[in-house]
């Protein structure tokens, strides 16, 4: 999973409103590329569904994506917060809804989510 292109539209965002952005909100992007960062490095060697789930070290992988992934939701939704909602939605083509949702689905449905993947990749 390529997440350069992903992250270098982020910034480039973040660049175009510089103006816009302050102290905390400064730190945030830093916070986020480096989750995306360390999420890209721990999936690079999953090549399928059953590499994730089919071992204690996959799902310890997996653990920590999301982990991740939790994070950049709640990171977002504080960037949000302190550019009191000016920047993100000058991005309408993101639905940022989601994105930052994401960390409340990991957060709130974890073991639901891991059982249903172990089930379906006959875990």
């Amino acid at each position: 999973m390529n997440l350069k292109p992903l992250i270098s539209y982020f910034f480039a965002c973040l660049v175009k409103n510089i103006h816009e952005i302050c102290g905390l909100a400064l730190e945030i992007p830093k916070q986020i590329l480096e989750a995306l960062k360390k999420i890209e490095k721990r999936i690079r060697p999953i090549t399928s569904p059953e590499k994730s789930t089919n071992s204690d070290v996959g799902m310890e992988k997996l653990d920590s994506i999301c982990m991740q992934l939790i994070a950049i939701g709640e990171s977002l939704q504080n960037f949000d917060k302190v550019t009191s909602k000016k920047v993100l939605s000058k991005y309408p083509e993101i639905n940022w809804k989601r994105v930052i949702g994401m960390r409340d689905i990991i957060t709130h449905y974890y073991l639901v989510l891991e059982r249903v993947s172990r089930t379906f990749c006959n875990c």
